[in-house]
């Protein structure tokens, strides 16, 4: 294993108080429902009839969303961040080509490359705490739990959410209180992503 992706992935450990596996099996249950991540239904480049080239802006694994100061540009600005932190001992100049031509589009890296963004930008975002969703402290999520932490830290389908965990289950932070409508999409979005992780196969 790729040493800079060890080390996310031990930070990831001791930061969120899970086990390392329950962190690798959350991580590939938010790829396969992405983006079909590990089937042959994979689609690493978002379908979407919303647009009139027939691709949404979600990109890799995890549809890391392209464009400036978007999920992708963030992740990577993360990445730059942790690797200094660390004394920039880790080598990532496999981002030089995507950060070059401005596409940072996650679809040209590698699997491994690509969970150690998705990593790194959970870290750095101050909320994006996998462990608070352990509400049974068993080092393990359910997919009941994941999909509450899928919902709130990854998905791009409403807003404030971040800030909505602080307050469910007491943590510190500011809140933003969600309406209805938002409460809504979440419950639909977290039943829909719970029943798809059924399906995930190691």
């Amino acid at each position: 294993m790729n040493d800079l992706l060890t080390a996310l992935l031990g930070q990831a450990e001791s930061n969120w108080g899970m086990d390392e596996a329950a962190i690798q099996d959350a991580m590939a249950k938010i790829a396969f429902h992405e983006s079909k991540y590990g089937t042959p239904e994979y689609t690493p480049i978002q379908i979407s009839d919303e647009s009139s080239s027939g691709y949404g802006p979600g990109r890799g694994l995890y549809q890391y969303e392209i464009g400036e100061q978007k999920g992708a540009h963030t992740a990577i600005n993360r990445l730059i961040s942790f690797n200094k932190s660390k004394g920039n001992q880790y080598d990532i100049s496999f981002l030089k080509s995507i950060v070059d031509d401005k596409s940072y589009d996650f679809s040209r890296l590698t699997p491994e490359e690509q969970k150690i963004l998705f990593l790194a930008d959970k870290l750095i975002d101050p909320t994006a705490n996998m462990g608070r969703y352990d509400t049974d402290g068993d080092k393990v999520l359910s997919n009941e739990e994941l999909a509450g932490f899928h919902a709130d830290e990854h998905w791009a389908g409403y807003g404030g959410a971040e800030n909505f965990i602080f307050d469910l289950i007491g943590g510190i932070g500011p809140t933003k209180p969600l309406n209805l409508l938002e409460m809504m999409e979440r419950h639909a979005f977290m039943d829909k992503t719970s029943e798809d992780y059924q399906f995930y196969k190691p």
